[in-house]
């Protein structure tokens, strides 16, 4: 038994690490606009945990990117707060719409696109 620690933050210094310890190492790309790219974010099993030699550790590596998420149908704070916490910056265009006051009605881009951190969102909103 061996402790799976990984001391380095970033992949490549990770990946040595872990395989001098005498693990395999599986990488797995996480979106994550809020780590910089190529910054491992977490790893299974957790640093510090007794594992055998040989045995299989995965660490989750940041894109940089995020997902963009679908926030039609939300209210202008919560739309605006739920891409903030993402590390998107975020355009509000206020058109008189059919819709519910307040609520977002389109966005661009679309949910389920991939973007880089710091990527403006614009958000409609009906007023």
């Amino acid at each position: 038994m061996c402790r799976s620690d990984s001391p380095s933050p970033t992949q490549a210094g990770a990946e040595r690490a872990l395989r001098a310890a005498g693990f395999e190492v599986t990488v797995q790309q996480e979106a994550s606009a809020l780590t910089t790219a190529g910054t491992v974010t977490k790893q299974i099993p957790e640093a510090g945990t007794n594992a055998v030699k040989g045995s299989k550790v995965t660490i989750y590596v940041a894109t940089g990117k995020a997902t963009v998420p679908n926030v039609i149908g939300k209210s202008k704070a919560v739309a605006t707060s739920e891409l903030q916490s993402l590390g998107l910056r975020v355009t509000v265009v206020s058109i008189v719409h059919s819709s519910t006051v307040g609520v977002v009605f389109e966005q661009s881009p679309s949910s389920g696109t991939s973007v880089d951190r710091n990527s403006l969102v614009t958000i409609k909103v009906a007023k």
